[in-house]
């Protein structure tokens, strides 16, 4: 399996030292009922990223309808290939053009069903920066301006989502993906978001989702068409989401 040194060590942390960590925040708000988690219906979700992107290789800030560049769609049928191999139910997918067309192609090949959310899509940054190189110094200042504002609940550059309202959206997004039926699910998603939804799975609260983003974010990278596979399952006595796998892009090599 093909990940980075940070990747191997942050499945470590969420396995071992942030289970610690996790438990110590829901005891803080009161706890979960454990005869309530008992009788939630375990779950497998795979969470995809989608193939690259032109501007993804060209490092410059992608609309929704950015579509998948020639090397994209080859990273989406090695992805899809290895995916005829795994057991799940059913496809869920932001609506967003490039996770649209990896989610297309994933049904393709293995003959499952697609449904289309817009709960998944990407973190929508500034219109001011969309599609410019994130190294343009106009980009570089409106970023600036955003991290530096980024614990600042009702600030906004202009039009775009903040962090809280990323936050909000992977709850909506959780209680989504809990309310389904199908016990195993691939979740094609982008590459913030699928951060952010990391952190709302394993916590219950935004405020504690919020604490262990800005606490991981940096050593939670997620390659384009990569897998992450989230467990929520009994463990050592608790039922609670875990990470099996973080970032494996193994079937790229």
């Amino acid at each position: 399996m093909k990940t980075a040194r940070f990747d191997l060590l942050f499945i470590a942390c969420c396995n071992i030292v942030f289970a610690d960590k996790i438990e110590q925040l829901l005891e803080q708000e009161g706890g979960m009922d454990h005869r309530q988690i008992m009788v939630r219906q375990h779950k497998r979700l795979y969470l995809v990223r989608h193939g690259e992107t032109n501007l993804n290789r060209e490092n410059r800030s992608q609309p929704p309808e950015a579509e998948l560049s020639a090397l994209g769609l080859t990273q989406v049928g090695c992805l899809a290939a290895r995916l005829i191999y795994v057991d799940f139910d059913r496809i869920i997918s932001s609506d967003m053009e490039r996770a649209r067309a990896t989610a297309s192609v994933i049904a393709a090949f293995t003959d499952k069903e697609v449904t289309f959310s817009e709960l998944l899509r990407e973190m929508k940054r500034p219109s001011e920066i969309v599609g410019k190189h994130f190294d343009d110094a106009s980009v570089a200042h409106v970023r600036r301006d955003v991290r530096f504002h980024e614990r600042e609940r009702d600030w906004y550059y202009s039009d775009e989502e903040n962090i809280f309202d990323l936050c909000e959206r992977a709850f909506k997004a959780k209680e989504y993906v809990n309310e389904q039926p199908e016990r195993n699910m691939v979740v094609v998603s982008h590459g913030v978001f699928i951060r952010m939804f990391f952190c709302a799975l394993v916590t219950e609260t935004e405020e504690n989702a919020l604490s262990l983003y800005w606490n991981l974010k940096y050593c939670m990278h997620v390659n384009n068409a990569s897998i992450s596979v989230l467990e929520f399952s009994e463990f050592d006595g608790h039922v609670r989401w875990r990470v099996r796998t973080w970032n494996d892009f193994g079937h790229l090599t």
